[in-house]
């Protein structure tokens, strides 16, 4: 999340204030307010926390954050709807199921573990630690 972070705070220099807290040297700190998890992003206005988010974030999403917390209103929802995601779940242990049934196809299987995959993916700490990297190589901004 560093280039990502590094690159946001350039663009929104002057605007937004960033402070880099080392969770290991400010357990007191971590505990007052309320961080259980890593990497995690918090906006104030004055004293008082307008805005929370906890897991690695893109140069857009962070963008976003800091935009909301210059108007005081909320980032639009990034990623998939838990609807969605319950449904991916579902459907891809489903199929998951069918393949085992079915004389224990493979291929099948590994259609539902796709499918489950892709109702996770968005959470998953390694994809989100390659998937900068895929993006460069194809030539795809993020």
């Amino acid at each position: 999340m560093e280039p990502a972070l590094k690159s946001t705070q350039e663009q929104y220099h002057g605007k937004v204030d960033v402070w880099r807290i080392n969770a290991d040297e400010s357990h007191e700190l971590l505990q007052k307010l309320n961080i259980y998890g890593i990497p995690t992003t918090l906006a104030f206005q004055g004293e008082k926390e307008i805005l929370r988010h906890t897991g690695s974030q893109s140069r857009m999403d962070l963008a976003g954050f800091f935009e909301a917390a210059l108007t005081g209103k909320r980032p639009a929802p990034t990623g998939i709807s838990r609807g969605e995601r319950l449904l991916r779940l579902l459907a891809g242990f489903a199929i998951i199921g069918i393949g085992w049934t079915a004389g224990h196809s493979i291929l099948i299987m590994l259609a539902g573990a796709l499918l489950v995959f892709y109702g996770v993916y968005d959470r998953c700490p390694i994809w989100r630690a390659i998937s900068p990297r895929i993006a460069k190589i194809l030539g795809i901004s993020q």
